[in-house]
């Protein structure tokens, strides 16, 4: 039973971030798809710079 409860949790934190996001209108829509999707290899690092296939750096707040 704790394990669903964990399970549960995880989905709901993971679901709010994407509502208060959006309703914030800080959400980038085209990197959530790309991610969420697998195309490419997205990584975010904590300053919000992501490294696209390993290789270019790009500021997420440009777009």
């Amino acid at each position: 039973m704790a394990e669903c409860r964990s399970l549960v949790n995880v989905i709901c934190n993971a679901v709010a971030v994407v509502v208060v996001s959006a309703w914030e209108g800080e959400i980038d829509r085209s990197k959530m798809h790309a991610v969420l999707y697998g195309e490419g290899d997205q990584r975010v690092s904590i300053d919000g710079s992501a490294t696209l296939n390993g290789s270019q750096s790009v500021d997420s707040q440009a777009h």
